[in-house]
């Protein structure tokens, strides 16, 4: 079986925290690796599962070698 696509997002709004979040919490994938949000800390505090994920640079979040895909 072929790995699962690592996923890197850009925002976190209501759609992605009600529909989206849940489809990464699966083994099967796919594995969500970043999160590209304004304000890293407010969102790491409201979401403390996901802390280690949200980051500040979306030129990160596009350079990262290992996303092989972003959803906007």
């Amino acid at each position: 079986m072929p790995e699962p696509l690592t996923i890197g997002l850009a925002g976190f709004g209501n759609h992605v925290a009600k529909n989206l979040l849940r489809l990464f919490d699966r083994p099967q994938g796919p594995w969500l690796k970043q999160i590209y949000v304004r304000d890293p800390a407010r969102y790491a505090a409201a979401w403390p599962g996901q802390a280690e994920r949200f980051t500040a640079s979306f030129e990160a979040l596009c350079e990262d070698p290992g996303i092989e895909a972003i959803y906007i």
